[in-house]
């Protein structure tokens, strides 16, 4: 892949995301609200985010990033009247990491709110919840993709876009939980996986598509 911008980046993977997801996977939302990759740019260009300056070298590398590399990445400043796509990641000792992709798009509190829950141990993820239980605890918390709380005009297309940035992170970095092998999607989506599944098979908890 050439050397492309942030925007160009993001917008394509987002693209490719959703192209790839079967239509029994997603929201028929989707469809309607992103068509086309040129639907995916006007909405990124309309809502201006906040992304992490690191993202597009990471995602145009040769090489998988590492979790430390991804934790290092220059995280967003959480706010109340921002909604965001955020990496949690959860450690223990002996134990190999764990990643999980996720959004804040809350009317109140915005993604703050969401990483308080995180902070407070409430309303977590099944799976995140799990694997506290089991003893890992939450190392970092950082935000990777944020815009300004929509106007209510603009609430549906701007929470889909989030969700949908969540989907093409998840994807990228294939913090995705399967809970059998041989489950059909899993093959489908996962050349979405740049460096190759076994990179970074186990250390997944996300259950995300569009």
């Amino acid at each position: 892949m050439a050397s492309l911008s942030v925007e160009q980046v993001i917008c394509q993977l987002a693209w490719n995301t959703l192209s790839a997801t079967p239509r029994t996977m997603k929201s028929v939302d989707f469809d309607r609200l992103f068509p086309d990759i040129q639907a995916i740019t006007n909405a990124f260009r309309k809502f201006r985010p906040t992304v992490a300056p690191e993202l597009a070298q990471l995602l145009q590398g040769e090489a998988s990033p590492t979790l430390q590399e991804l934790k290092e990445v220059s995280a967003i400043e959480p706010s109340t009247d921002t909604w965001g796509v955020y990496l949690a990641f959860l450690e223990m000792e002996e134990a190999r990491a764990r990643l999980y992709t996720g959004t804040g798009t809350r009317l109140d509190g915005g993604v703050e709110s969401r990483v308080r829950n995180y902070q407070h141990g409430s309303a977590l993820s099944a799976k995140v919840r799990e694997f506290l239980d089991l003893g890992f605890e939450i190392a970092h918390i950082g935000i990777i993709f944020s815009t300004p709380t929509p106007p209510a005009a603009d609430l549906r297309l701007c929470r889909a876009l989030h969700r949908l940035i969540e989907a093409t992170f998840t994807y990228a970095f294939w913090s995705v939980y399967s809970v059998k092998d041989t489950t059909q999607y899993r093959y489908v989506m996962e050349g979405l996986c740049f460096w190759g599944r076994i990179l970074w098979s186990g250390m997944a908890l996300t259950c995300r598509t569009p």
